[in-house]
């Protein structure tokens, strides 16, 4: 009897460890946020989600083609996460279809409600738009309104329907920095 008693106390003397050394969590640091210059602030034309962005006289309506119809005063909204170092951009489009009514026209760009600038369009076709914009106009980490304005519109006879011009995109992107030329290259 001695013997099994001697081999159940070896069992059970080689199943006992010690518990291992405790440890607390690793520290954690908040998420690491992206660059608040790093993302445009576009809105395409094109995308599914568009008409949450348009405040007046743009197009409603989901469409397969990647621009819209405006009217004499586009404006749209946008959420924008840094004011600083950015650009206004558009592309946009004064058609042949309406130019040969309106001839040549004149679009004014905006930032939250103050001019950037207008520009002369003296035949049809495409067109981009790009100008700085003064940081204390913008809006970090709120909405902010991107638009233009037209100086003349062809109004279908027909049905009455008023077109402005074609917008692509529009919004605000990170302007490229500045390179100092006076700093030493590699030797």
């Amino acid at each position: 009897m001695a013997r099994p008693l001697i081999l159940l106390v070896c069992v059970l003397l080689s199943a006992c460890q010690p518990w291992p050394d405790s440890y607390p969590p690793p520290e954690q640091s908040p998420p690491v946020e992206p660059a608040p210059f790093a993302a445009p602030a576009i809105i395409e034309l094109r995308g599914p989600d568009v008409d949450e962005h348009i405040v007046r006289d743009v197009w409603l309506g989901a469409s397969p083609i990647p621009w819209r119809w405006t009217g004499k005063q586009p404006l749209l909204k946008l959420q924008l996460h840094s004011s600083v170092g950015r650009k206004f951009v558009s592309d946009y489009t004064v058609p042949e279809a309406t130019f040969k009514y309106t001839g040549p026209v004149r679009i004014s760009f905006f930032a939250n409600g103050h001019l950037l600038d207008t520009v002369r369009v003296a035949k049809p076709g495409s067109g981009y738009f790009e100008k700085p914009v003064p940081e204390n106009w913008l809006h970090p980490g709120a909405e902010n309104t991107v638009g233009a304005e037209i100086d003349k519109v062809w109004i279908d006879p027909h049905n009455g329907a008023r077109y402005g011009f074609i917008l692509s995109s529009i919004g605000f992107a990170p302007t490229t920095p500045k390179l100092n030329s006076n700093a030493a290259g590699p030797s």
